[in-house]
């Protein structure tokens, strides 16, 4: 539903055939969401269908906007990208291991972080494998990046910073608890367990 931010008045509303799945996106007046059957659908600003897309994968997890591109991605280990400009798919993977959060794509690099504690990079054009890092730990939580690393926050309380380009890794924090979320701001990382709030701040190197 569409409101009225002033007097919180309904203004449109559309029911889809199929619930949808977690995230949508805005852009350049439209509106994209995808449903649990896997139909990307397409709404104008009064929120009446204008086109759908079946992207022909099993039940879609979530969706992320990178730049004009949207990433799909399932736990079975299905990932795709779709270029608003182009109207099309313009990369997609079976990389039959469980993903439990989102990978990331930037230029010609998409960083896939596994169930299993592995994190591997892929070379868009042709899927190379460009590096790759294991630690055998649960990862479930989303990984962060900052000017130049990939900061992995693994479920048991371990965070590791990775140079995105090379995958070396560039520093590790054990926070000695298990992690329910991790968020990147500013002055550090936020790491959150039950109660619990604690801030990883950077080193000032000068």
């Amino acid at each position: 539903a569409k409101l009225n931010a002033n007097s919180g008045e309904m203004l449109f509303a559309n029911n889809l055939d199929v619930p949808h799945t977690i995230g949508f996106i805005y852009n350049d007046g439209i509106f994209y969401i995808c449903t649990q059957n896997s139909v990307l659908k397409q709404f104008d600003s009064n929120l009446t269908k204008i086109d759908e897309l079946n992207l022909n994968m099993v039940m879609v997890e979530s969706i992320s906007q990178i730049n004009n591109s949207i990433l799909f991605y399932n736990t079975l280990g299905q990932v795709k990208i779709y270029s608003i400009d182009a109207d099309s798919i313009f990369y997609e993977n079976e990389f039959g291991s469980t993903i439990f959060s989102t990978p990331f794509y930037a230029h010609d690099q998409i960083i896939v972080p596994f169930a299993n504690g592995k994190v591997s990079s892929y070379a868009i054009q042709n899927d190379s494998l460009q590096w790759s890092f294991s630690l055998k730990s649960l990862l479930n939580l989303n990984i962060m990046l900052d000017e130049e690393n990939i900061i992995i926050p693994y479920a048991r309380g371990i965070i590791v910073a990775l140079d995105r380009k090379t995958g070396i890794e560039q520093w590790r924090y054990v926070h000695g608890k298990s992690i329910t979320f991790a968020d990147l701001i500013p002055q550090g990382i936020v790491l959150g367990h039950g109660k619990e709030l604690s801030l990883i701040g950077f080193k000032n190197e000068n």
